[in-house]
């Protein structure tokens, strides 16, 4: 009846809280018996509609309210005026409900009401009983977008402490609430009756005034203690007389608070006598020393560890008599929420100084149990004003993301470590929510990260990475230089092998190449010279894994011999358009592999070990949906009994074929039976009548005999035998249709198959590209002559550029040259002793005669930063006719550019750029006036000789430290690998020069020993490992 009646709503709210019942249900009893009543009764007051919102058509009778009394801010501070606590969440929540509603229906609605006062005003009630309701409007303004979150952050920061758990809930969508602490206890702020609040302040009777201090309800506790208060030195002892049992009071704080007040000399005696004694529960300790004056022991009483207790109007109280940076600083690591809250909020907003870093690391240091949101802030401030990596952890997040680039660059290299391992975690194991592949390898690339951490995480990133990209670029990494040519020439070793025997076998010269990403073991075409293979046998460190791969060459070698021809491929087209094209293959295997054993006993060794990789040990990395398709009804009892693997594509799963093939066999599948028997030599072991005349029939005319007509003639006897069985053949048929996944071709490959063929090229005939015609050339050479002599180039051009090409160059690169230049400026940074300061950090002796004569107090040194590069750089750049391919000329001379307007500013850095050929050194310049625009490729390239000019240059300087740095392809033709690894290995060890190189493309040969590559797809990458060899080479010539 209360709710429905159209008596004012003051008096109404009043009423409900005389018959309110606070017991768990009584609310949901309240809705039933509404809704029965009022449901859809449309003339209501706004207390009804409210009570009643899951109903629509109440809700918009409140939206009509809202309008009525001048918008949502208005309504719901009269909701919040409301003198009953029930009236007030019941109105509280209709008036969510309708703002909810608006989000959905009426945006701009919302977008009319949702001002930011309105924001600020739920936001600061978040921690009241009718908290979930303001949170539910934030959520609606925030999410709706009609108000930006930095409006409202820090209040509810502030207030989320004291908020109940179904408003965390809620707000816990707008702002990350980890480490927010459970609120305090709540104080009873349920009120007495006017009239009991009157016989109170009337009471003249002290005993009757002492009870009343022993209710529960602290309101009235509260005017019992001002009532004693009145009545002086009587009340007040009377007061003082319950301090020593405040165990037995339910509201002590009431008492104890009411201290400040008293004057009488006896009873403030009596509470410094129970605050000497110091065995009170904290919060009590508290009150009792605020009320007393004693700001040390109050202060005191905070920092004890336990329970929270503390409260906002505690902090205020506080600081009301105590500095409020005093407080912050003492505050800053107590367990009470409303106390290091507010004091982190001090700290932030004063000047630097060692105290506030202290009281900030006490912070953090302390635990975790405290807002994310906070300690990060604290984490960055120790970061960035006071170079503290404390925090460090907490800002790995914030590092996650594009916007912490600005803290990469404040942090020392044994804090990059440590970043470096924790970007790597989150992006592995976290996954692109965490952190993406792309921005792990950013934050890699840009922080200075010790070597030897390196290593280990581009192995991490190898094996464990998600992404195509992330892994490629890894392998290129993680094995080094030098263990890359290794295998690099192991392979093309095998490779050359195969091309020998293939000469051999048919008088045709083949090339053999890698196979495709995901493609399958091995494969050829009859109709043409190339053979595809894959090296991951023996990349993967296999038993025999090189055998395997020469068996495989062995194995698309026979293909050529035995089953080449017009007739031939007809039958294979045939055969796969019948659908038993795969058991041909099977076959025609078996009798190709019979032939060559019978040529070489060797060969019959390696297809052997072939055999037995492809049928048992391979791990085979298949798509599921093929899986099923071939294994048809043998699924379930093939698969139960394998164990299978995870593969990195997600449609695939990895397993070995031999377990597949062994389980089926135990099935009865007569293929897989007839598959085994062939060609792994096992023979009809179950006695299958099948498999026994499957075999019969390759035995009744001799296999290895067989022509193509007649093999394909065995292949339909044979599948007219098995029928539907041989749909097994298209996984499980030939030792070529053996898989690799992706990842694998990433970790255990690493090089394209461009580089591989030129390796081969040189192992075949290392004379091959020892000379040729001037100008471009058809192909790339290389000259591997062991001698180290080398003829000299006498002839020096001078170059002139074209300064509005040099204009477009460095434009293009200035991104890039800033950051080299930030490497080389920093080569220069050096600490200077001062004499004669007032501050420093150590005694200059020197000065202690006029300290004691003169009574002079400059008797300090200081260190000061002073910059002091002083450095000859040497950039050459090869101009043959090899540096025409892939526009490798232009890049060079971009490159050099970029390092020309990289030092064009550095004070103390000498630049000479050169150019050169086979028989000219081509003088382009310095940085003041680059002329490299002005280089072409054509001719030959001595490498030496041309290193050996720009060195006897650089040591006529009278710079500290002597870089030279050669922008090459790596393919000298006038002189020897040999010569030119010789000439830097004696210009470094015997001259005191630092030699580098940049390479247009992977190197063939090493001859320096400090490189970088240059990706154009990653010139970020490659301008930073220069920059960073580069800046480490040069400090050390000058600290020599």
């Amino acid at each position: 009846a209360l709710i429905g009646c159209a008596d004012p709503i003051d008096y109404v709210a009043r009423e409900l809280d005389r018959f309110s019942d606070p017991s768990p249900g009584w609310d949901d009893r309240l809705d039933h018996v509404v809704a029965v009543h009022w449901n859809n009764v449309a003339d209501l007051p706004p207390l009804a509609h409210a009570r009643l919102f899951r109903w629509e058509v109440h809700t918009l009778a409140i939206t009509a309210w809202i309008d009525s009394v001048g918008g949502v801010l208005a309504a719901v501070m009269s909701a919040n005026a409301l003198p009953g606590l029930l009236a007030a969440r019941t109105m509280w929540r209709g008036i969510a409900e309708a703002v909810t509603l608006w989000r959905y229906r009426d945006h701009a609605r919302l977008v009319s009401d949702g001002t930011v006062d309105l924001a600020r005003y739920c936001a600061s009630r978040v921690d009241r009983p009718i908290g979930r309701y303001a949170a539910r409007i934030l959520v609606a303004l925030v999410e709706g977008k009609v108000i930006g979150m930095s409006t409202i952050r820090d209040l509810i920061l502030d207030r989320t402490a004291d908020a109940s758990a179904e408003t965390r809930e809620l707000l816990a969508r707008l702002v990350r609430l980890d480490g927010m602490p459970e609120p305090p206890p709540r104080i009873d702020a349920s009120m007495p009756t006017a009239a009991l609040i009157d016989q109170i302040k009337t009471c003249r009777d002290l005993a009757e005034l002492v009870r009343w201090c022993t209710d529960a309800r602290y309101a009235v506790v509260q005017e019992a203690v001002l009532a004693l208060l009145v009545h002086g030195d009587l009340g007040q002892l009377r007061l003082a007389q319950l301090l020593p049992q405040l165990a037995d009071v339910p509201q002590p704080i009431a008492i104890l608070a009411s201290i400040g007040l008293w004057d009488s000399q006896a009873a403030l005696f009596a509470a410094r006598e129970l605050a000497a004694r110091g065995d009170l529960k904290p919060q009590w300790q508290f009150h009792l020393c605020l009320g007393l004056g004693d700001r040390d022991g109050a202060l005191a009483a905070i920092k004890v560890p336990g329970v929270s207790w503390f409260r906002r109007d505690d902090w205020a109280a506080l600081v009301a008599v105590v500095d409020p940076v005093r407080c912050a600083i003492e505050l800053a690591d107590v367990p009470h929420h409303h106390a290091y809250q507010p004091a982190i909020a001090i700290l932030m907003a004063q000047p630097r100084a060692m105290a506030v870093r202290d009281a900030l690391m006490r912070f953090l240091s302390i635990d975790a149990s405290r807002p994310i949101v906070l300690r990060r802030l604290v984490a960055r401030t120790l970061l960035v004003d006071y170079a503290v990596e404390l925090g460090l952890p907490l800002l790995i997040e914030e590092l996650a993301e594009p916007a912490g680039n600005e803290l990469l660059a404040l942090l020392a290299p044994r804090a990059a470590s440590l970043v470096a391992t924790a970007i790597v975690d989150a992006a592995l194991i976290g996954g692109y929510q965490a952190c993406s592949e792309k921005r792990m390898w950013q934050v890699l690339d840009a922080l200075r990260v010790e070597s030897a951490v390196l290593g280990e995480l581009y192995i991490r990133i190898l094996e464990h990475a998600s992404t195509t990209g992330a892994r490629r670029q890894a392998s290129q990494l993680v094995l080094g230089v030098e263990q890359q040519a290794a295998r690099l020439t192991r392979v093309a070793e095998v490779f050359a092998w195969g091309i020998r025997r293939g000469v051999e076998l048919t008088g045709r010269l083949f090339r053999v190449h890698m196979t495709a990403k995901e493609r399958d073991l091995g494969h050829t075409f009859l109709d043409g010279n190339r053979i595809f293979v894959s090296a991951l046998p023996m990349l993967r460190g296999e038993a025999f894994g090189k055998d395997i791969v020469e068996g495989l060459l062995l194995h698309e070698i026979g293909h050529h011999v035995y089953h080449r021809g017009e007739e031939p491929q007809n039958l294979w087209k045939r055969a796969h358009d019948e659908g038993i094209g795969h058991l041909l293959n099977l076959i025609a295997d078996e009798h190709l592999e019979r032939n060559l054993r019978g040529v070489d006993r060797d060969y019959g060794d390696r297809l052997k070990r072939l055999g037995a990789y492809a049928f048992q040990h391979g791990a085979h990395e298949i798509d599921v949906d093929v899986l099923l398709d071939s294994l048809r009804g043998s699924a379930a009892a093939a698969l139960s009994g394998t164990t299978l693997e995870v593969a990195f594509d997600d449609k695939s799963l990895r397993l070995r074929r031999g377990s597949v093939l062994g389980e089926l066999e135990r099935g009865g599948h007569p293929l897989a039976r007839f598959a085994r028997a062939l060609r792994m030599g096992l023979g009809n072991r179950t006695g299958d009548p099948l498999v026994a005349q499957a075999l019969e029939a390759c035995a009744s005319k001799p296999l290895k005999s067989l022509d193509m007509r007649g093999l394909y003639d065995l292949t339909v006897k044979i599948a007219e035998l098995f029928g539907g069985a041989i749909s097994i053949a298209q996984v499980f048929g030939g030792s070529e249709g053996l898989e690799f996944g992706e990842r694998d071709d990433d970790v255990f490959g690493g090089f394209d198959d461009d580089v591989l063929q030129k390796e081969v090229e040189r192992i075949l005939d290392p004379r091959r590209n020892k000379s040729g015609p001037a100008g471009g050339r058809d192909h790339l050479c290389i000259n591997v002559n062991p001698s180290e002599d080398f003829d000299r180039i006498t002839h020096v051009q001078r170059v002139k550029g074209d300064p509005k090409a040099h204009r477009e160059a460095a434009l293009a690169v200035a991104r890039h040259a800033h950051r080299l230049r930030a490497f080389l400026d920093d080569l220069g940074l050096r600490w200077t002793p001062q004499h004669a300061r007032i501050q420093g950090r150590s005694i200059d002796r020197t000065r202690l005669r006029a300290l004691v004569t003169r009574n002079d107090p400059r008797i300090l040194m200081a260190r000061e930063p002073t910059r002091r590069t002083d450095l000859f750089l040497g950039t050459i750049i090869d101009c043959s006719g090899s540096m025409t391919a892939g526009n490798n000329i232009e890049r060079a001379v971009r490159f050099a550019t970029l390092v020309a307007e990289a030092v064009r500013p550095l004070a103390g850095v000498e630049a000479r750029f050169f150019g050169f050929t086979d028989s000219v050194i081509y003088d382009a310049g310095d940085a003041r006036e680059c002329n490299v625009t002005g280089l072409e490729a054509g001719g030959g390239n001595n490498d030496a000789a041309a290193l050996l000019h720009v060195a006897n240059l650089a040591a006529a300087s009278q710079k500290r430290a002597k870089v030279l740095v050669m922008i090459s392809d790596g393919l000298p033709t006038e002189c020897s690998i040999g010569a030119l690894r010789g000439l830097v290995t004696q210009l470094t060890k015997r001259r005191g020069l630092v030699c580098a190189q940049v390479a247009v493309r992977e190197l063939e040969e090493e001859c320096f020993p400090h490189y970088v590559v240059l990706d154009d797809e990653q010139p970020d990458v490659a301008i930073a490992r220069f920059g960073r060899m580069i800046a480490d080479l040069a400090r050390r010539g000058l600290t020599q």
